[in-house]
Parts: C-alpha cells; sequence; structure tokens
C-alpha cells in the first residue's frame, strides 16, 4: 500500500497530537546528538556530523519525503509515525553508540 504523503491545509488549521509527538520526538533526537556533539574532539564532531547526514538521507529515503519538504501542505500521519519511528529509533542508536 503506497503512503499518504500530504493534504493541503490553511493557516487556520488545528495542530494535531501526531504532529506535536513528531516534535518531541525530534526534539529528542537533536537534544542527544547535541549533548553527544558536545563531549567529543573535532575530528570526532566532523565524523558524527557525516553519519548523522547520512541517516537523514536514509530517513528521508525510507519515508519518501523531508519533514522540510511541506510547507503549505500537512504530512500524512502515517508519514508523521513513520518519521517518530525512525528518529526514535535513532535516539537510542546514538544513546547506545555513545553512551554516558
Amino acid at each position: 500500500f503506497p503512503v499518504t504523503i500530504g493534504t493541503h491545509i490553511s493557516s487556520t488549521s488545528d495542530t494535531s497530537d501526531i504532529k506535536t509527538e513528531f516534535e518531541k520526538s525530534d526534539s529528542r533526537l537533536n537534544s542527544v546528538y547535541n549533548e553527544i556533539r558536545s563531549k567529543l574532539t573535532a575530528q570526532e564532531r566532523l565524523e558524527l556530523r557525516r553519519i548523522q547526514r547520512e541517516w537523514l538521507k536514509h530517513r528521508n529515503a525510507q519515508c519518501g519525503a523531508s519533514p522540510d519538504d511541506f510547507t503549505n501542505v500537512r504530512p500524512s500521519d502515517e508519514l508523521y509515525r513513520k518519521w517518530i519511528t525512525m528518529q526514535d529509533n535513532r535516539t537510542a542508536e546514538l544513546q547506545r553508540m555513545y553512551p554516558k
């Protein structure tokens, strides 16, 4: 079954719970990434950035879209769920790769 990518929204649309969940997931991932980054050497930070950019390309390819692709279109709940799952998995993966 194909994934529904998005639907047109107006400026008066309500923010859904799934969007809030996505934003929290994104925030957790960014917090963990930045915490790890702050403890690395300059060379290690460059490598982490390279790896994370590759992961972002992979996420976007797996989901068929990037969150940045949506300005006047609201992503479908299904697409939000895919992003959330991938981001939560990546957060856990980073925490395993770089324990405190």
